[in-house]
């Protein structure tokens, strides 16, 4: 299990943007730094856009000066904004959902822009969700059935168990969970007990329902 300290966002002086860097995905590929998905968030409004951008390494100055760090400057190549495409049935729509024949309800929370909670609001259930493919996933990536779980889910794991209808005292903590979206509908599926197993051992149904 991966946990991570929380950061908090950075108010940018003279602006009313602030800026999460430590939520964005930085790769590097030559003299340019890949930044992907940077949160900048209006402090007054709370709205976040998300912007990709490519950083460029380069000189400054004449040829034979190119001796120390100073010599050199980062500038920046690309700045775009990003565009979340439409919700793919893997994309989790937050929100309070409820079983239909017991009336459990749950609530997905989103803590940043991949990672979900499911948590019972009448029982002490909770499972952490990160979306993405199971192979290398931070959950559950070193386990031997990832490379062969179905990329119609989105993967996580039991954090607390609990009692609520179908999802019952067998959903240990630790074992593999996935849930799949259908419009409003959230299927749930247990994919571990004892072992872990490419289809659920147990699933439960819940339907987005509006907050009270």
């Amino acid at each position: 299990m991966i946990f991570y300290d929380e950061v908090p966002a950075e108010l940018v002086t003279g602006s009313e943007k602030s800026v999460s860097f430590e939520a964005a995905t930085i790769t590097g590929s030559g003299r340019r730094v890949n930044i992907h998905r940077v949160p900048i968030t209006d402090v007054f409004t709370g709205k976040t856009d998300y912007y990709d951008l490519v950083l460029e390494y380069k000189p400054k100055g004449k040829k034979n000066q190119w001796e120390r760090p100073s010599d050199f400057k980062f500038r920046i190549a690309e700045w775009r904004k990003f565009q979340f495409p439409k919700l793919p049935v893997t994309q989790i729509v937050t929100g309070r959902y409820q079983n239909e024949s017991s009336g459990c309800i749950y609530t997905t929370l989103i803590q940043n822009r991949w990672l979900y909670t499911l948590r019972g609001e009448n029982n002490p259930f909770s499972a952490q969700i990160v979306t993405g493919p199971a192979t290398g996933h931070p959950d559950i990536g070193g386990r031997e059935i990832v490379d062969f779980l179905p990329n119609t889910y989105v993967w996580g794991v039991v954090i607390n168990d609990g009692h609520c209808g179908a999802i019952w005292s067998d959903w240990d903590n630790g074992e593999i969970v996935g849930l799949r979206r259908n419009g409003n509908n959230l299927s749930i599926g247990l994919f571990s007990q004892g072992d872990d197993f490419t289809t659920p051992v147990q699933s439960d149904n819940l339907t987005l329902i509006e907050d009270e």
